[in-house]
């Protein structure tokens, strides 16, 4: 049996350049392979989270509201209505998220991460936030489809910053890990997968996806543009530790049904971070 994460990642599922628009024929393509799936499946469980794309992004950068896990400035008295704004845009994708998912047989039920989830420490490299009143694995377990998706939070320091869908993905997967799962985190992405230069990787070990990182701007999304939330950077960073914890980690676009052939076993359309053996170079 296994725990599938889904991330339905911001530039899939929302159309470039254009505020708040949902790029509908992509959400509905992606929720009908999730819905292909789960018809057939029995005994394994899954969670969706989904990225903000056009929702909300706009504000954030205006603000200047970061990722928690990223140096940042304490919010105001007069970001709050901005943050407010965003709080409610990521919401509206959030229904229509569901909405297409119920219309193709999957119970996906909706978990705000808030107030359930809170940055804790200082902001920097390493800061984790407590999701396990979420509840994710809970319902997954009891056969609904959790879906979730990234947000402001509260924040200690800051007082609000962002948890992305890729931080709500590491530490479901992790807490699935503590908890004896299987687990297969498949990142949907604007592109088929990673990619050097021109070509794309099929596998990755955790040390060559290191110097890939070395090489990507940092808080660049896969297309390219500027993701408050950490971008491609940050789906590494995710994968590198996630494989090392030993869950099999997948980027694809999910086009052409590589979605559904990764929920059922593997596809040729994707990169996989794969752990490397011990004393291997």
């Amino acid at each position: 049996m296994t725990l599938y994460l889904v991330k339905l990642g911001g530039s899939r599922i929302t159309l470039p350049g254009e505020e708040k628009r949902v790029d509908g024929t992509s959400l509905r393509d992606l929720c009908c392979q999730i819905g292909k799936w789960w018809e057939k499946v029995e005994g394994d469980s899954l969670i969706v989270v989904h990225g903000a794309g056009s929702f909300g992004h706009k504000e954030a950068k205006r603000i200047g509201i970061r990722g928690g896990d990223r140096e940042g400035r304490p919010i105001e008295k007069k970001d709050l209505p901005g943050i407010a704004l965003i709080h409610r845009e990521v919401r509206e994708l959030h229904l229509r998220v569901l909405k297409d998912l119920h219309e193709v047989g999957v119970p996906a039920y909706s978990h705000p991460p808030y107030p359930f989830v809170s940055w804790q420490g200082s902001p920097g490299a390493g800061r984790r936030a407590d999701i396990t009143s979420l509840k994710l694995l809970q319902s997954a377990r009891w056969g609904l489809v959790p879906v979730t998706f990234g947000d402001v939070v509260e924040d200690p320091s800051l007082r609000y910053s962002v948890i992305s869908g890729d931080h709500l993905i590491c530490f479901s997967a992790m807490e699935g890990c503590r908890a004896g799962e299987r687990v297969k985190v498949i990142f949907v992405m604007s592109e088929r997968g990673i990619r050097e230069g021109e070509r794309y990787l099929r596998e990755i070990k955790p040390r060559v996806a290191r110097e890939l990182l070395g090489r990507l701007g940092r808080g660049v999304s896969s297309r390219g543009e500027e993701d408050v939330t950490g971008g491609i950077s940050l789906k590494l960073k995710v994968g590198i530790k996630l494989a090392e914890a030993g869950v099999e980690v997948v980027y694809t676009d999910g086009r052409e049904g590589s979605l559904y052939e990764e929920l059922k076993g593997r596809s040729s359309r994707a990169s996989r971070i794969i752990k490397e053996v011990k004393g291997e170079r």
